[in-house]
C-alpha cells in the first residue's frame, strides 16, 4: 500500500469521525448516534493508521538506490545496497557514494549497529560533503564473519559523506545506521597550567588543561620530552632539555566530533647548575684528623655523615661507606643541584716498631737479656695477642709494651 493512499485513508476516517461527532452536538436537532462500540473502533482505527503513516515516513536510505546523491534530512535509517543473494547483502564490485546533510544547520550523527563487511570490502566516511573531507574512518571485518562492533560517527559541520566499495568475489549483510541531529559547540581550550615559564634544566612538571567529556588532546613539546603525543588525555610530564639555556614550547590541540580548538605556552629553560667540591678523600681511618671541604659555586650547604659546616670527621661519621653531599641553589635561576661523593672510613691501622738493637741479641745460656721494647702508633683500643706465656707486657696508652 502506496503512503499517499494510506494518509488519504487516515484522512477521510478521521474527518468522518469529527464530522458526525459536529452533527450530533449541533443544538436543536436530535439525531440517532451511532453506538458506543462503533465510535470506538474508528478511533482505533484512526490511531492505527496515524502510526503506521509515521512509521512509513520513517525514510529509508540505501547506498545504491540514493548513490550519487546529497540528501538532507535529520532521521531515517541508512543501510548498504541489500543487492545481494536474498536481498539481505550487499552485491560484488560495488562503489557507491552518497551525502547527507542536516536541515537546519545543525551537526549529523548516525549509530551504527548490526555491522558485517567482509575483509576487502570498505565503508569510508568523510567529514564533510564529499571525499575530498577529511576521511573521519575506513571500517572493514575480517574475512570469515566481517562483524564490526557498533559504533557512532558525528560530523563537525553539517554534512557527512559514505563511500562503500566491495571486491569481486562475496558479500556480507552490511550495515544499518540510525540518523539523527544535534547541536554541536566548537570546544574552547583552557590555559595550560601550571602558568610558571621559567623552569630547571633536566627538570620533570605536569602540565594540564580542562577536562572535556568527548574531547581527546594532542600534545607537541618542543626541547622537552616526549616530544609529542597524540590522542592522548589532558594532562601529561614533560621533562625539560637537560642543558638548558634554551625555550620550550607546549601545543595542546583539544579535537572533538564538533571542532578543535588549541592552547600554547612558552617556556624559559635555564641552564643546568654545575657543582662540585673538593678536599674529601676516598678513604679514611677512625683517627684520621678532620678535614675541611670546599664547595664549589660558593654558598652551598654540605651534608651527610660527620659533617659540621663544611668539615668532615672521620671519628664522628663512623666505619663503613657515607655519602657526603654539597647543594648549591642558584641565586639568579633560584635551580638547584648537588654533588655526592662517597668516602669510607676504616678501623685504625697500628704499626708496631721496636726499639734499635733490642729486638736482636745473642747472649749465652742464663745470661738476661736487655729488654725488648715495641712501640705501636695508633694503638687506642688495640688488642694486643700472640705473645709467648713468659713475656710480660704492660699497656700504657701509646707507651712501649714490655
Amino acid at each position: 500500500m502506496e503512503p499517499n493512499n494510506l494518509v488519504s485513508k487516515s484522512k477521510l476516517i478521521f474527518s468522518d469521525f469529527f464530522s458526525f461527532s459536529l452533527k450530533d452536538c449541533k443544538p436543536g436537532k436530535y439525531r440517532k448516534t451511532e453506538s458506543a462500540s462503533v465510535l470506538l473502533r474508528k478511533l482505533n482505527l484512526l490511531i492505527f493508521f496515524f502510526f503506521l503513516g509515521l512509521n512509513l515516513f520513517s525514510q529509508t536510505y540505501n547506498i545504491k538506490t540514493n548513490n550519487g546523491q546529497t540528501i538532507n534530512t535529520c532521521s531515517g535509517t541508512f543501510t548498504d545496497s541489500n543487492a545481494g543473494l536474498g536481498g539481505e547483502i550487499y552485491g560484488n564490485n560495488e562503489n557507491y557514494t552518497v551525502s547527507f546533510c542536516s536541515q537546519s544547520g545543525e551537526n549529523l550523527k548516525f549509530n551504527f549497529s548490526s555491522v558485517f563487511i567482509r575483509s576487502g570490502d570498505v565503508l569510508k566516511i568523510y567529514d564533510g560533503p564529499n571525499t575530498t573531507s577529511p576521511l573521519l574512518g575506513s571500517y572493514s571485518g575480517d574475512i570469515v564473519t566481517g562483524a564490526i562492533p557498533n559504533f557512532s560517527v558525528m560530523s563537525s559541520g553539517t554534512c557527512l559523506t559514505f563511500n562503500f566499495t566491495s571486491d569481486l568475489f562475496f558479500g556480507r549483510d552490511g550495515w544499518s545506521a540510525t540518523i539523527s541531529c544535534f547541536t554541536c559547540s566548537q570546544p574552547v581550550t583552557s590555559p595550560i597550567l601550571p602558568s610558571d615559564s621559567p623552569v630547571c634544566a633536566g627538570t620533570t612538571i605536569n602540565y594540564s588543561v580542562d577536562n572535556h567529556a568527548g574531547s581527546t588532546y594532542n600534545w607537541t613539546v618542543t626541547n622537552g620530552t616526549p616530544a609529542s603525543v597524540i590522542g592522548g588525555t589532558n594532562s601529561l610530564a614533560i621533562t625539560w632539555d637537560i642543558f638548558g639555556g634554551v625555550t620550550g614550547k607546549i601545543r595542546v590541540d583539544e579535537v572533538t566530533a564538533c571542532g578543535a580548538d588549541f592552547g600554547v605556552r612558552f617556556i624559559d629553560i635555564f641552564p643546568e647548575v654545575i657543582v662540585d667540591f673538593s678536599g674529601l678523600n676516598p678513604v679514611y681511618c677512625l683517627a684520621d684528623p678532620a678535614v675541611t671541604l670546599t664547595g664549589n659555586p660558593v654558598g652551598g650547604v654540605f651534608s651527610g655523615p660527620g659533617i659540621t659546616g663544611n668539615t668532615f670527621t672521620p671519628l664522628t661519621a663512623g666505619t663503613g661507606p657515607h655519602n657526603i653531599v654539597y647543594t648549591y641553589t642558584d641565586p639568579w635561576s633560584n635551580c638547584t643541584n648537588q654533588k655526592v661523593i662517597q668516602t669510607t672510613v676504616n678501623q685504625n691501622t697500628i704499626a708496631i716498631t721496636s726499639a734499635a738493637g733490642t729486638d736482636n741479641q745473642t747472649v749465652c745460656i742464663n745470661t738476661p737479656i736487655t729488654n725488648i721494647t715495641y712501640g705501636t702508633t695508633i694503638a687506642t683500643g688495640a688488642t694486643i695477642t700472640g705473645l709467648p706465656a713468659v713475656v710480660h707486657r704492660l699497656f700504657q696508652g701509646h707507651s712501649p709494651i714490655q
